[in-house]
C-alpha cells in the first residue's frame, strides 16, 4: 500500500485534511512512520500519536498485540524504535508480557511499567498506554516551559558577566591609574575591585 511510498501517502493525507471542516484531526500514524512529517492543517488541531498512542489505537481497533507491534516495527524508520519493537514482538510471542519486555529493555520508567502491569492484569492495556502517553506529554510540556522560563535569566546573567569582564579589562585600569596619580589612599573595597580586575585581565584565559 501507500505505507511503502511515504511521499504519496503524505500527499494523499494532506489532500484529505485540506478538504476537511473539523476542529481536530487525529492521524493514527504518529511515529509509526515518517509519512506524516510535514503535514499541515489550516485551523484544525493535528493530533499525532506517539509510540504508545499508536499501539493503543491499534489495540482499540481490535488488532492483536503482536500484530500491532509488528505493524509498528515495519512502519517506523527510527532504528532504535524498530529494534525495541522487534524485541517486544519476540518477547510477546515467547509468552513474555509487554510490560516485562519494556521493563527489560528499559524503554520506560518504573511508573510507566507499573501502569502497564496494571493495564495487562485488568485487560485494559490500551487505556494504560493512553494514560502513559498523556503523562509523558505533560512531562514534555513542563520541561519546555521550564527551559523557556530559564532562558531569560540565563541570558541576563551572561550579559552581566560580559559587562563585568569588559569593565575589568578596559574601565578599571583607568580608575586605578587615576588613584595612583593623585596618591589617594584607596579604600579596601575599591582595592579589592582593582585586584579582581587585575586577576581577570591576567588570567581570563
Amino acid at each position: 500500500g501507500l505505507h511503502n511510498v511515504p511521499a504519496k501517502l503524505r500527499e494523499g493525507v494532506q489532500e484529505v485534511i485540506d478538504g476537511l471542516d473539523a476542529d481536530r484531526v487525529l492521524l493514527a500514524m504518529g511515529f509509526c512512520g515518517n509519512a506524516m512529517a510535514g503535514v499541515r492543517s489550516g485551523s484544525a488541531e493535528l493530533i499525532l500519536p506517539r509510540v504508545d498512542d499508536c499501539i493503543s489505537l491499534l489495540l482499540g481497533s481490535g488488532i492483536p498485540m503482536d500484530m500491532s507491534v509488528k505493524l509498528l516495527s515495519e512502519q517506523t524508520s527510527d532504528s532504535v524504535l524498530r529494534s525495541a519493537a522487534e524485541v517486544l514482538l519476540k518477547d510477546i510471542r515467547s509468552g513474555i508480557s509487554a510490560a516485562d519486555s519494556f521493563e527489560k529493555q528499559k524503554v520506560f520508567g518504573k511508573l510507566e511499567v507499573a501502569l502497564m502491569h496494571a493495564g495487562e492484569e485488568a485487560g485494559r492495556l490500551g487505556d494504560s498506554l493512553l494514560r502513559i502517553s498523556e503523562f509523558l506529554k505533560k512531562q514534555y510540556d513542563l520541561k519546555k516551559k521550564v527551559v523557556g522560563a530559564l532562558i531569560y535569566p540565563v541570558l541576563v546573567l551572561c550579559v552581566t558577566l560580559l559587562v563585568l569582564v569588559l569593565m575589568s579589562v578596559f574601565v578599571l585600569p583607568q580608575f586605578e591609574n587615576s588613584f595612583k596619580q593623585l596618591k589617594i589612599e584607596i579604600p579596601r573595597f575599591t582595592l579589592f575591585v582593582f585586584t579582581f580586575g587585575n586577576f581577570i585581565r591576567n588570567f581570563w584565559y
